[in-house]
């Protein structure tokens, strides 16, 4: 019978003769834990930076903080964008402008239609690209990550901001939509000739029509000119918000002290149908008030949008010898109607008029 001669140590309890593991778990943890760990000052494999880098590091990061414009030199490209040089004073450091972030004018110069620039294959891109080697670059710094000690810069960002510098929150600009998602309408901007430089907005699906809709291509189209509000603009992420329900009025705010436009438009005249519904009954009733001589129904038109499912009469700004001419209103659909008074009505006694006449019919 074999005996065997492993013993027990007493005092540590371990077998003599025995071959002792070490805990693999602890080990494995300790060493993920020194991987993890950096000092301040390294990159990404954990080696302390030179004065000379930390100095790079700091200015690009001073540069982003203060959005400030650089200039560089276009050093390198390929399918993914541009490696970019940038003397910043005393210091030199290299950044990477994404393809997306390149100025889409550069492509429109080579021939590349609105709206394709995104789409073109990647052979052709390098191409473009390439052909912007060696001149200069004018871009600002949108990002600075240290674990991959990369430099991230933006050309279209410095569209938005030469933009900015000539316009205004508040003001009305002209636009050309680029592209329509369930969110929103994307749009380019023009500046005061009509050119395309870059600048691109969003315009919330909310923003688009004071009408509910369920997608943006209900009122819009792509490639379509527009007049729409600067409405925010965010210096830090050099985004712009925008409106096209905010050129228009609310139709909520409008009232018989608003006048409407003297005359249709030309374009929007429909041929003569029956009248709007319910407007007979309320010219009935208006022939019956006092100082009303004759009511004239007239032409027809289609809106835009819609204002009122309800049946609503208006007083227009035309200057009318005789009397007075009043817009009924339905649905998109509106048409004239004209008042003959007496000359001792007034303005505020015809709108009198049309609000007690609208109580009686409604």
């Amino acid at each position: 019978m074999a005996t065997s001669h492993a013993t027990t140590n007493a005092t540590t309890g371990h077998r003599s003769g025995a071959t002792r593991r070490a805990p693999t778990t602890s080990r494995r943890r300790a060493t993920r834990t020194c991987a993890e760990v950096k000092q301040p000052g390294s990159g990404s494999d954990g080696q302390e930076w030179s004065l000379e880098k930390k100095a790079m590091w700091s200015a690009a990061r001073k540069a982003m903080r203060e959005k400030r414009v650089l200039t560089g030199k276009a050093e390198f490209a390929n399918r993914g964008g541009l490696v970019v040089g940038i003397d910043d004073g005393d210091v030199s450091y290299q950044g990477f402008v994404p393809v997306s972030q390149v100025d889409p004018a550069r492509f429109w110069a080579e021939g590349v239609a609105y709206g394709e620039e995104t789409t073109l294959e990647s052979w052709r891109k390098v191409q473009i690209l390439t052909g912007i080697v060696g001149s200069e670059v004018r871009v600002i710094v949108m990002d600075t990550n240290r674990a991959s000690e990369s430099i991230l810069l933006s050309e279209r960002s410095v569209n938005v901001i030469d933009y900015m510098n000539s316009h205004s929150v508040g003001e009305n600009v002209p636009g050309r939509v680029r592209n329509l998602t369930d969110f929103g309408a994307f749009v380019d901007l023009e500046d005061e000739s009509g050119k395309l430089n870059g600048v691109v907005g969003l315009c919330l699906k909310q923003d688009i029509s004071w009408d509910r809709i369920q997608h943006p291509d209900q009122v819009l189209q792509k490639g379509q000119r527009v007049v729409v509000k600067l409405v925010e603009y965010d210096e830090m992420t050099n985004r712009l918000k925008l409106s096209l329900k905010q050129t228009q009025m609310d139709p909520l705010l409008e009232t018989l002290d608003t006048l409407l436009p003297p005359v249709f438009d030309e374009a929007k005249v429909v041929p003569m149908g029956a009248p709007l519904p319910g407007l007979l009954e309320l010219v009935e009733k208006l022939i019956d008030e006092d100082g009303i001589i004759k009511v004239t129904a007239g032409r027809q038109a289609q809106e835009s949008r819609v204002v009122s499912q309800d049946l609503e009469l208006w007083l227009t700004n035309q200057k009318v010898e005789d009397g007075f001419n009043l817009i009924a209103r339905a649905g998109r659909m509106c048409q004239e109607v004209h008042v003959i008074t007496e000359p001792t009505v007034s303005t505020d006694d015809m709108k009198a008029m049309v609000k007690r006449v609208a109580k009686k019919v409604y």
